[in-house]
């Protein structure tokens, strides 16, 4: 072996080394070196082609094995590598020869047959891609990525649980494999098997917890379980990650408009069709979301341009007909209803909105006809019956009328007769009934359950007979004993009822019931199964009990509660306002401008965070403080040039200690914010690591001694010392 030869061995084992402990960049390095001392070395060209697939660089490897090809043209093993670069490189004919000529060599060579099921699966011809699958796991039945891109290949198949089998195959080999889980997931999701679905996405995550695609499905899932804030934070977070995703964004679109806070699903509809204008499903969700903001002449447009794409969706079709109908176009509404009822004959739904429009039309024996139809299959809408009820009348049918009339009295008490005000009718008759059936003899949970509702709705409607009912149940059950998880529940609704009993009162300096507040929020927060709450209600008890701190004049405990929720969840938009309007507000406070301007640059990032489309929140009122801090917002521009003050990047300062033991001292200071200065409050910033805090001005006599200033020196000495013991 001459020299070059035994420095081509030695780069080349190298490379292998490195290769076997996954650092391909480097084993790239040493085969090209080994390449240079010997260009014909068959292992290095080999194995330098997988680095190279490994780095992503599939034209690179493509020459590399073709080369390797030029030297031994009937390699089954390169031409299977080769003709999957060529897969990955979209040139699928090209891999179709080499991958068929490898088989030929070597009928039975799994990677070959894996790869060509792989090119078979991009070109979308499955069952042929299911076919070499079935062969090389037969040949070798434990070959994971086989068993992976099966299950892939049988979801395209839309056979769910065999997929559902090969994931779970697979998990019993490699039990971490973050994808594989977030396949198995995608399988349960379609087989409706939300929770397991849930399951495996949280142990995906766990793996990998800012995987874009995994934190969308998530959201999907949540979805579906209608824990609507939660699948919010995902959407939200997937897409931080990946802001263009059509579908991400119309998924998000949708959850907000299941909490009805339709102008921000109206937001993200538009964004999706930016990159997807033709998109059915988009158009036609973001059709209801204008039903429902009342847009109906935008929301025919939408409907109308889904149909042209997919004319033979019954659902789209009846949105149509519904919007057509609130513009008192129900010739062209009828249409819509009848066609689509030839595709989903039966369907209650369309079959009342038609009995509603032939009803308009005053063809009452057929709207009658429909009603009949619908109420067969849902016997107890209370809006089909009042509508049937309606067509009776005009059809002379009086005693007929007047029990459909009393049944929807009976499923829906006290309804109005202009129909006006239904959603305040059925809460207040829901109150009646929660009250009337009591708690008594009832499970915790289900007690809990009905006094939290009871308590929520009382405060809604001014209810006061209510309130003081589910107050008083609150003592009830606390007597028998909450434990776990449903404690904290218990007291941070507690809190918010008694909140809800002192709204109505006058301001006194001495406020018991606050302090009643304040010692049930405390008490959640400190309860050792609070981090075991889903994390959006850690956040509302959080910011609540900053709330009433506020209430209490206790402003610098309240953004610290604020702060801890923005720990939970970074994007939780009524902390973020609290805290702007509060550094704002503290901002007045500031004798220094310069520490005032600090103030009012902080309170102007966290607005500005609280009005970003990622921010989380969770009731429909929240817009009012959204508003309140956008114009808190614009006000601080009109003070401060922001772009400017960010250019200084005013809120760090350079270190000054001088030994280890100096510098250590002063970030304890500073992360448990201990300097006597007041920038102290807006979070661990090196500008506030100083002690300057001084007396404001004052104005004492000539000659009078120094008493009052000597004791605030006095006390600063006192503070500064204890905390250098303390450390």
């Amino acid at each position: 072996m001459d020299r070059n030869e035994q420095e081509a061995q030695k780069e080349r084992q190298e490379a292998d080394r490195l290769a076997k402990s996954g650092q391909f960049a480097a084993s790239f390095l040493h085969y090209t070196c080994a390449l240079q001392f010997n260009p014909h070395d068959l292992n290095a060209l080999a194995n330098k082609g997988w680095a190279l697939v490994n780095l992503g660089r599939y034209q690179e490897a493509l020459e590399n094995f073709t080369r390797f090809l030029e030297l031994k043209p009937n390699d089954a093993f390169i031409l299977a590598n080769r003709g999957m670069v060529l897969c990955q490189l979209n040139r699928y004919k090209e891999a179709m020869k080499d991958l068929n000529l490898s088989l030929k060599l070597h009928p039975d060579e799994p990677k070959a047959l894996n790869n060509r099921g792989f090119n078979f699966f991009k070109m979308k011809r499955y069952k042929e891609a299911l076919r070499d699958y079935n062969r090389s796991l037969e040949l070798h039945p434990d070959q994971l990525t086989t068993l992976n891109n099966q299950g892939m290949v049988l979801m395209n198949l839309s056979r769910y649980e065999e997929a559902l089998k090969d994931f779970s195959r697979s998990l019993e080999l490699r039990p971490d494999n973050q994808a594989v889980l977030a396949s198995r997931g995608l399988a349960l999701l379609r087989l409706d098997r939300y929770e397991e679905a849930l399951n495996d996405y949280n142990l995906s995550l766990k793996y990998n917890p800012d995987a874009p695609s995994i934190l969308a499905s998530r959201g999907l899932v949540l979805q579906k379980l209608k824990r609507y804030e939660e699948a919010l934070i995902d959407f939200s977070r997937s897409l931080e990650l990946r802001p263009d995703d059509s579908n991400t964004l119309a998924n998000r679109g949708a959850t907000l408009q299941n909490l009805e806070r339709y102008e921000e699903a109206l937001k993200d509809y538009n964004l999706a069709l930016e990159n997807s204008p033709d998109d059915p499903d988009i158009l036609a969700n973001r059709g209801t979301t204008l039903l429902n903001l009342r847009r109906y002449e935008d929301a025919l447009k939408d409907f109308e341009h889904s149909i042209e794409l997919r004319p033979d969706d019954p659902e789209t079709l009846n949105n149509l007909g519904w919007g057509l109908g609130r513009l008192e176009r129900n010739e062209e509404a009828l249409k819509n209803f009848n066609r689509a009822l030839e595709l989903r004959p039966g369907a209650p739904n369309i079959l009342a909105n038609r009995g509603a429009t032939l009803l308009n039309l005053k063809r009452y024996v057929e709207a009658l006809k429909d009603f009949n139809r619908s109420l067969e299959i849902r016997p107890d809408n209370p809006d089909v019956l009042v509508n049937r009820s309606m067509t009776l009348v005009n059809l002379k049918r009086y005693e007929e009328a007047g029990n459909d009339f009393d049944r929807s009295l009976q499923i829906r008490p006290q309804m109005p007769e202009s129909l006006a005000n239904q959603d305040s009718v059925d809460k207040n008759a829901l109150c009646d009934l929660l009250m009337n059936e009591g708690i008594e003899g009832r499970e915790n949970e289900d007690a809990f359950g009905r006094i939290d509702l009871l308590a929520e709705l009382a405060v809604e409607l001014g209810r006061q007979d209510c309130l003081a009912r589910a107050i008083s149940w609150y003592g009830v059950l606390a007597n028998k004993g909450i434990e776990g998880e449903l404690a904290v529940r218990f007291d941070a609704s507690r809190a918010n009822a008694l909140a809800g009993n002192r709204y109505s009162t006058k301001w006194q300096w001495d406020q018991p019931t606050l302090a009643r507040e304040i010692y049930y929020l405390r008490r959640a927060i400190s309860n050792p199964k609070f981090k075991r709450v889903p994390p959006i209600e850690q956040c509302k008890i959080l910011n609540n009990l900053g709330n009433r701190m506020e209430v209490a004049g206790r402003v610098i405990e309240a953004i610290e509660y604020w702060r801890r929720a923005l720990e939970v969840i970074p994007s939780f938009g009524m902390s973020l306002c609290n805290r702007a309007n509060s550094f704002a507000a503290y901002a007045q406070a500031m004798e220094d401008e310069g520490y005032r301007n600090l103030f009012l640059y902080v309170a102007h990032k966290e607005a500005s965070a609280a009005l970003a489309s990622t921010a989380v929140y969770t009731h429909p009122r929240d817009q009012q403080n959204r508003e309140r801090t956008k114009t808190l917002k614009e006000k601080i521009e009109s003070i401060i040039d922001i772009d400017a003050t960010a250019a200084l990047d005013p809120l760090t300062s350079s270190d000054t200690s001088q030994t280890k033991e100096e510098h250590d001292y002063r970030s304890w200071c500073l992360t448990n914010r201990l300097y006597l200065n007041p920038l102290n409050d807006l979070g661990v910033y090196t500008i506030a690591n100083t002690d300057p805090l001084v007396l404001p001005t004052h104005l004492v006599p000539v000659d009078s001694p120094h008493i009052f200033e000597s004791f605030f020196d006095q006390l600063k000495q006192e503070y500064v010392s204890a905390r250098w013991i303390a450390i």
